[in-house]
């Protein structure tokens, strides 16, 4: 499966990394002639159920879709992968929303450690501006 995945990154121009990872996350890649260093390219694969994904690069905006079998499945085999997919997409919007909540925990937390600032601070003075609304960490 991840070798008929990768042929059609290939037959849509793309080259695709060594390694593809069939875990159902975007994963970033470099595309050839792109600048050096840049991960432009993207792509996600199940193997979970009917193996499927999309893959595409964001410098271009060109994407595509992939799935094995696809047009010969029964109706009740539609709604079933479905119904797979809607649930993989709610698992990772709770995922996010956990993660954000973390992070505002975090920065929360962050800013409760801050005070009003020092309106004599050097860097305040050397620059010439006034400290407004400005918290200062220590």
């Amino acid at each position: 499966m991840i070798g008929a995945f990768r042929d059609a990154m290939h037959g849509a121009g793309l080259t695709p990394p060594e390694r593809i990872e069939p875990d159902g996350a975007l994963h970033r890649f470099h595309v050839e002639g792109d600048r050096s260093g840049s991960a432009n390219g993207w792509y996600l694969l199940h193997l979970d159920g009917r193996a499927a994904g999309a893959f595409g690069s964001w410098k271009t905006g060109a994407w595509s879709k992939w799935s094995a079998d696809s047009g010969r499945e029964s109706n009740a085999d539609r709604e079933a992968f479905a119904a797979l997919i809607a649930a993989a997409r709610a698992r990772a919007q709770a995922k996010r929303r956990a993660e954000h909540e973390a992070r505002a925990v975090d920065a929360r937390g962050e800013w409760a450690r801050t005070v009003a600032p020092d309106h004599a601070h050097p860097y305040l003075i050397a620059k010439g501006v006034k400290a407004h609304n400005l918290r200062q960490l220590g």
